[in-house]
C-alpha cells in the first residue's frame, strides 16, 4: 500500500464510521454468537527506510507490509504515511491532519535518515517525536518506535557525499561520517528516552541491522528482501497478542 492520501484517509473513516454501528446479529436460537474481533487499525509513519519502492523489475514490499500481512492479515486496517524524505516533523503534520481521526490500535514509527541527512537539531528532533507518541499514544495505541541502525559505511552515504541530491539532502553537504556517527548515537538516546515516557517500545532494528548491509545503494533504496523480512519479524515480536489476528 503506498502513501495514504488525505482524501482516501477521510473516505475511509466515514465508512468505517458507518460500519460500526452494524454489530453482530445476537443468535436467537441459543447458540452462541459469531463473534469476530474489530478490525486492528494499523498505522505507519517513516521515512525512506519504511517505504516500499518500485523499479523496474518488481515492487518489492517494504517490511510495514510484510507485518501488516502476517500478524493482522486481512482483519485490519492499513493507513501507511511513510514516504521518502519524510522528516519526523513532516510525520507530526501528517498526524495533527489526519493521523488523530484514525484512533490507531497499532503505531509503527522509524524516522531518523532525512533528519539525520538533513541535520535536524537533536533538539528539534525530540521535540517532534516527543509531541508525535504522545499524540498518537492518546488512543491507547501499542506505539513501537524504531532506533537507528548505523549506515555511515554504506554506498548510499558514501554517494551522497559527494552528491546530497541522491539523498534528498536540503544542505549543500551530508553530516561527515564522525559526526553522523555522534548524531545517530544522539537520535537513539532520545528515542529511547521519548519511548520511556510514553511507555512506548523501541524496536532495536539497530541491533537487527548490525551484521547486515542495512540500508544499501548508491541510489539510496531500502532494505534488501531478507532485510525488509527482519525487521518485520522485530517489530512483530513486540506486538502484543491481543492485537494479532494470526
Amino acid at each position: 500500500m503506498r502513501r495514504a492520501g488525505l482524501g482516501a484517509v477521510l473516505g475511509a473513516l466515514a465508512l468505517v464510521g458507518a460500519l460500526a454501528g452494524c454489530g453482530t446479529a445476537a443468535s436467537v436460537s441459543g447458540a452462541k454468537p459469531n463473534v469476530t474481533k474489530p478490525p486492528v487499525v494499523d498505522v505507519v509513519f517513516g521515512g525512506i527506510e519504511s517505504s516500499e519502492v518500485s523499479s523496474r523489475s518488481a515492487v518489492r514490499s517494504a517490511w510495514p507490509k510484510l507485518l501488516y500481512r502476517s500478524v493482522l492479515g486481512t482483519a485490519g486496517q492499513l493507513y501507511d504515511f511513510a514516504q521518502p524524505g519524510q522528516t519526523v516533523a513532516g510525520a507530526l503534520a501528517e498526524d495533527r491532519a489526519v493521523g488523530a481521526r484514525l484512533h490507531p490500535d497499532l503505531v509503527t514509527i522509524w524516522i531518523s535518515t532525512a533528519d539525520l541527512l538533513n541535520g535536524t537539531p537533536l533538539a528539534a528532533y525530540r521535540l517532534a517525536l516527543d509531541a508525535l507518541v504522545a499524540s498518537v499514544g492518546k488512543s491507547g495505541a501499542t506505539v513501537l518506535i524504531a532506533n537507528v541502525p548505523s549506515f555511515e559505511r554504506l554506498p548510499f552515504y558514501q554517494a551522497c557525499l559527494l552528491d546530497p541530491s541522491l539523498c534528498g539532502a536540503s544542505r549543500r553537504t551530508v553530516p561527515s561520517p564522525a559526526a553522523l556517527q555522534r548524531a545517530i548515537a544522539g537520535y537513539n538516546a532520545v528515542i529511547a528516552s521519548v519511548a520511556s515516557a510514553h511507555k512506548a517500545r523501541v524496536v532495536d532494528v539497530a541491533a537487527v541491522l548490525a551484521h547486515t548491509s542495512g540500508l544499501s545503494g548508491a541510489s539510496i533504496s531500502v532494505l534488501s528482501a531478507a532485510e525488509e523480512s527482519a525487521v518485520e519479524r522485530a517489530f512483530a515480536a513486540d506486538i502484543p497478542k491481543r492485537l494479532r489476528r494470526r
